[in-house]
């Protein structure tokens, strides 16, 4: 038993030890239960920190033409339902500084290459079906 709570106290000083970009784990809320005052302030984690093997996103909120973005979307990943059957366009919140590596999605029918257009400021895509839900992931390559 005595081996068991030394281990446990180890582990317990080695979590908190170890920061993410200024961040202490032992300040981040490993259960969204033990939120509230009686546990004190959680601090969020800064975009690009992860937690759990989970990466992290912020940033701004791209602005959708003919599609409707979904709250929590970013310009790294997000998602938009469709308004129209073309011109269906997402531009970045905050431009990269070259065309970034991405990966767009028609979620509800099964489509082929949607993108028609594709620049460090957004893309385009074709033909959609309206209220189809669109979804993207882009990283940004070397240098931004």
């Amino acid at each position: 038993m005595k081996r068991f709570i030394f281990s446990w106290w180890a582990l317990c000083l080695t979590l908190s030890a170890i920061s993410i970009g200024g961040y202490s784990l032992a300040q981040a809320p490993l259960n969204p239960a033990l939120t509230g005052p009686q546990f004190g302030a959680q601090p969020a984690l800064p975009a690009g920190a992860s937690l759990g093997g989970h990466l992290i996103v912020g940033g701004v909120i791209p602005v959708g033409t003919s599609c409707t973005i979904v709250a929590g979307s970013t310009d790294t990943a997000g998602s938009c339902s469709a308004t129209a059957t073309s011109g269906v366009a997402v531009t970045f919140g905050t431009p990269f500084v070259s065309t970034p590596f991405c990966v767009v999605k028609d979620r509800t029918t099964a489509s082929g290459d949607l993108l028609t257009a594709f620049t460090n400021t957004g893309f385009t895509m074709g033909t959609t079906v309206s209220a189809d839900k669109i979804q993207w992931i882009c990283l940004a390559a070397p240098g931004g």
